[in-house]
């Protein structure tokens, strides 16, 4: 399968440190184990807690270049009339791959499930290379109460 990386730290001082690198050593270990082929490697230095890193940045271009098929590297959304014959065709990788799922996203969970079946809905699923996890299944239990806490 082929396989795309993302890598993500919180802020760009964090992006000095080694953490992009381990995740990014962490993530290539993974596919290498499980024989998928790393395609690119995606590099953010932006926080995952807001939805900001799914408007702008290089995970928001990559997605778009997934939905729409080729890449322009722009961090504007891409409408046909941005469409040069000189953009390269893309097709979606058939994994995305995370050291930790913190590093996908620390949204709610019904927003993170929205993202995770966007992926789905275009062809791609987000592997956890630390939970040594490939995310098959996007639904919510159904027909189950929810238990109260215990007090």
């Amino acid at each position: 399968m082929i396989a795309d990386i993302y890598c993500r730290v919180s802020t760009g001082g964090q992006a000095k440190g080694g953490g992009l690198a381990r995740q990014e050593f962490a993530c290539r270990a993974w596919c290498a184990q499980h024989g998928h082929e790393v395609r690119n490697v995606i590099q953010s230095s932006m926080s995952a807690f807001h939805r900001d890193f799914l408007r702008r940045g290089p995970l928001f271009e990559a997605i778009e270049s997934w939905r729409k098929g080729y890449w322009q590297g722009t961090a504007e959304p891409l409408t046909e009339e941005d469409c040069d014959p000189k953009v390269v065709a893309v097709d979606p990788p058939d994994l995305l791959v995370v050291e930790e799922f913190d590093r996908f996203s620390r949204l709610p969970p019904f927003d993170t499930l929205f993202v995770l079946k966007f992926l789905k809905g275009i062809g791609i699923r987000l592997a956890v290379a630390d939970d040594d996890q490939i995310i098959e299944e996007f639904r919510l239990p159904t027909n189950q109460r929810n238990p109260r806490p215990p007090r």
